[in-house]
């Protein structure tokens, strides 16, 4: 080949020195001339020119920016020559190292003389690129001009005789193969019974050999036989593959014996006997492992793995020659099968070493995807790594190999066979919750020409401390990993989790810290990389929250707070009521939303409300969850800030300041179910005057409810005070059990008065007058004895609230009316009654006012409070107009038939409205 005659002439010609001597010299040398004779490929520029370009560059940038300064504002024009400078800065710095490399060592000339031979091997490798292809194209040329050889006499034989004289004693008709039946021609009932007692016979002794697999102990760990049916058994793993096998492949080879042991081999105790009907055949392989997009949802069905006709028919050939204990035939690699037929073993080898292959492959895209896309775990928060080291089969250079193959054309290749070398993968592992991650959040900083200079620095920063907490092991990790195990039979991808212990971060490479380790379920039938990060993160909240557990929950049982450890906790349930269109748009504080995770959970109140205290997904952080469903969102966002702040040690008294807001929801849960519209935030809109404190213990009301009309400023409240024979009591360990600190609390009703200008207007400060439990009578806001209760028994209290407000209707109208009068300077009177009957029987309130704009027609106007049943007017004094006939009997109809002994008799020509 004119190819490697060039190229064994070039390598005879050439030899290639290197000595270094002192450090500053390199010698090239060729037999028959010098290296530096090369032609000049390099395109090279002598410094003083580099230098001159520079300057002129430099000096015609100025210029510009001189003429274009002009006009400009003082800061724009400080900026551009800022900018200016800095790029200047940039080329001189490049110059400079250019011209002090270039002279040591005779660098820039070796430079130039290794892109000549680069550039000269180029050029002699296209020419023998060339030289080949002309080489194959005159090959076939010469193909196509031979002459082809045919054989004329076997041909006339059979032309003129009928026959071929080389067959004595059979003719052609006899020994052609008779042609098989068409898909629209019918089996004859002798065809029919044929083939079922063929596929009975097939049956039957498929159901043998898989029984003897069973019985010598050599069918593989997890291999399932779906049926044996029509000829056919169906084979494979769940999860992994299923197969179609048929007879009529090759027998199976025995196991061959070692040379010099012919005579003191024992006999087997089950003899392979070759099939009637041959070996074992694959006629179909079917991948069941699959892989679910990291772009869908995690709920959406994995799609199975696809491979084409070409792939799917050299893994049925390999694996039936492997069945046999044969090499398989070509476009499949040759494989050395040393113990002889290995049954449904070999099977089991070929499918799941395919398997195994697209799962790796998935697993190293997904784990990049994750990592580039983020998600939950955006912002830097994740690294990916292979690991290496080992010289066991591994998962990353099981994914590249296979996808060599796959671009060969040569289908699944034989990875159980190939040794691996060192330096090759053997698996990946996924960092998460690096410390740098929260660092590049919110980063800001200064600028300068345009380029911020202070969030450059913070992700170097963030960079360095991602890369000390991965050289020290101190972040948690999830690996997933290959095991080979005692044969690659038993080849399998594993995850688990490491958590580093508790401590302070060793940022030593040499010194890493201690990890627990725990296995991650891992199903190769829906390959999701988010799945075992969720895993590892659950794990890694777990080992957590048992150390946030152990130190808070000693000054938590002194507050009277019990806490458990939940480790598959959901987000809670408080005030808030959730309905499909509202679930979604729930804040997510801890970023898992509605999946289950490890939280610790506090129980707040006696009614079930509680709280959780939960690792961030993201970031690892601890965080509050539930409190956006007990509070308001300010509280919420002051406590998250609390929490990010203090750590640990701030828990305590964030989870005990939550007591009182748990009560107030449920109180305002269990007024919802009286029918009661509850004030969202009552300390907020009542106040006090200055110099003057709320009564009881001095805080403001728990919950309120408006009594209609709410412009008459009435507020049923109630106030909830600490008793003084509050005593803490040990944890039994289970939070549902216990009494929280509420036990303790009593609740108090008053009637709150905070009167507004408007409707929109804030309330002026507010005056109070305390009510017994029932809500009945006032009393002293001094007495103790009749007016305080339990708030454990909710429903007492949001019943007596109730009638409270339904009670206090006529107060509330009262107010609303003398409220309106007074802003008016109107005079009115008001009359309380005294006894039942009659009109006078209900509250009323009498005033005058002029009816004309002369101010001259004075009427009587009174106003009757019927608490729920409304108000009654009645106008005294209106101009007499004339009447017609139906009018006159009407009003002598009402003035005969009033016998109401108490109300005074109404003058003529009044009217009464009625409302």
């Amino acid at each position: 080949c004119a190819r490697c005659a060039c190229g064994s002439a070039l390598l005879r010609s050439c030899s290639v020195q290197a000595c270094h001597s002192r450090g500053l010299g390199l010698r090239f040398g060729v037999s028959g001339f010098k290296m530096q004779g090369l032609p000049r490929h390099t395109q090279t520029v002598k410094l003083g020119e580099l230098v001159e370009r520079v300057v002129c560059s430099a000096h015609d940038d100025l210029v510009h920016l001189a003429s274009g300064a002009s006009g400009r504002s003082e800061t724009d024009r400080k900026r551009e020559l800022a900018r200016y400078l800095h790029t200047l800065r940039q080329r001189l710095t490049r110059l400079h190292v250019l011209a002090e490399w270039a002279p040591v060592q005779r660098r820039a000339r070796i430079a130039i003389l290794c892109g000549d031979m680069v550039g000269q091997l180029k050029q002699h490798d296209r020419a023998f690129a060339d030289t080949a292809d002309r080489l194959f194209g005159l090959h076939q040329q010469m193909g196509w001009a031979r002459a082809p050889l045919f054989d004329l006499p076997g041909a006339l034989d059979v032309l003129c005789n009928g026959k071929y004289s080389a067959l004595h004693s059979a003719s052609i008709a006899e020994v052609a193969p008779i042609p098989g039946k068409g898909e629209d021609e019918t089996e004859t009932a002798f065809e029919l019974e044929q083939r079922l007692a063929l596929e009975q016979r097939l049956d039957c002794e498929m159901r043998s050999m898989l029984l003897d697999e069973k019985v010598k102990g050599t069918l593989p760990e997890g291999v399932l036989v779906w049926g044996v049916k029509g000829g056919t058994a169906i084979v494979g793993v769940p999860g992994e593959y299923r197969a179609t096998l048929g007879l009529g492949g090759p027998p199976p080879l025995p196991k061959p014996v070692a040379p010099g042991d012919e005579l003191g081999a024992e006999k087997p105790e089950f003899e392979t006997q070759t099939p009637p009907h041959g070996g074992w055949l694959v006629r179909r392989i079917e991948l069941l492992a699959g892989a679910r997009d990291i772009d869908e949802p995690s709920g959406t069905p994995p799609r199975p793995f696809t491979i084409t006709k070409l792939e799917n028919r050299v893994l049925g050939e390999r694996a039936t020659a492997r069945m046999a204990g044969m090499s398989p035939p070509p476009p499949a690699p040759p494989e050395l099968v040393e113990n002889g037929a290995e049954g449904i073993c070999g099977l089991h080898r070929v499918g799941r070493d395919a398997a195994l292959r697209l799962v790796a492959a998935t697993i190293a895209e997904q784990t990049k995807r994750v990592a580039l896309k983020g998600g939950a775990w955006f912002g830097g928060a994740i690294r990916v790594e292979p690991i290496k080291g080992r010289k066991d089969a591994s998962l990353a250079s099981t994914a590249g190999d296979f996808a060599t193959q796959k671009n060969n054309g040569h289908g699944h290749g034989h990875g159980s066979q190939v040794e691996k070398t060192h330096g090759k993968g053997e698996g990946i592992r996924v960092w998460f919750w690096l410390p740098g991650a929260s660092r590049t959040l919110g980063a800001s900083g200064t600028r300068l020409a345009g380029v911020d200079v202070g969030s450059v620095e913070v992700a170097s920063g963030a960079a360095a401390a991602n890369d000390a907490a991965v050289a020290a092991g101190s972040a948690p990790r999830i690996e997933l990993l290959y095991e080979k195990g005692e044969d690659a039979v038993d080849a399998r991808i594993v995850a688990r989790a490491l958590v580093p212990a508790e401590g302070g971060i060793d940022t030593t490479v040499s010194c890493k810290k201690e990890c627990a380790v725990e296995k991650i379920p891992f199903n190769m039938s829906s390959v999701d990389v988010r799945e075992a990060l969720a895993d590892g993160i659950r794990f890694a909240s777990l080992c957590k929250l048992r150390n946030v557990l152990d130190k808070i929950q000693g000054p938590c049982e002194e507050s009277g707070l019990f806490m458990a450890l939940d480790p598959n906790a959901t987000r809670p349930i408080g005030d808030s009521q959730t309905t499909a269109e509202n679930k979604s748009a729930e804040p997510n504080e801890d970023g898992w939303g509605e999946q289950a995770r490890p939280a610790i959970v506090v129980r707040l109140t006696e009614n079930g409300t509680c709280a959780q205290v939960c690792c961030d997904k993201k970031s690892g952080g601890l965080v509050v969850v539930g409190v956006h469903r007990i509070a308001s969102s300010a509280y919420a966002a002051a406590l998250a800030k609390t929490v990010k702040q203090g750590g640990i040690g701030s828990l305590p008294a964030a989870l005990t300041g939550l007591v009182r807001a748990a009560l107030e929801s449920d109180l305002r849960r269990a007024m919802r179910t009286k029918g009661l519209a509850p004030v969202p935030s009552p300390r907020v809109l009542f106040r006090v005057s200055p110099g003057t404190a709320w009564p009881f213990d001095g805080e403001p009301p728990c919950a309120a409810v408006p009594v209609c009309p709410s412009s008459g400023g009435l507020f049923v409240a109630v106030f909830v005070t600490k008793s003084a024979s509050t005593n803490a009591k040990p944890n039994t360990g289970d939070p549902k059990n216990e009494e929280p600190s509420t036990s303790g609390l009593r609740a108090r009703l008053a009637l709150i008065r905070a009167r507004r200008v408007t409707a929109g207007s804030v309330p002026g400060p507010a005056t109070w007058l305390s009510l017994t439990p029932e809500g009945r009578d006032f009393v002293s806001c001094d007495s103790t004895d009749t007016c305080e209760f339990t708030v454990t028994d909710l429903d007492s209290v949001a019943s007596a609230m109730a009638f409270a407000a339904k009670t206090a209707v006529v107060a509330a109208q009262r107010l609303a009316v003398s409220d309106w009068l007074e802003q008016r300077n109107v005079a009115f009177s008001e009359f309380r009654p005294i006894g039942a009957g009659g009109d006078l029987g209900k509250p009323t309130i009498a005033w005058n006012a002029f009816v004309d704009d002369n101010q001259k027609q004075l009427v009587q106007i009174e106003l009757v409070l019927a608490g729920e049943h409304g108000v009654t007017l009645t106008v005294t004094g209106l101009p007499r107009r004339a009447a017609s006939r139906s009018e006159k009997t009407a009003r002598n109809f009402s003035e005969e038939t009033d016998s109401d002994s108490g109300r005074p008799a109404a003058p003529g020509g009044a009217g009464v409205a009625e409302g």
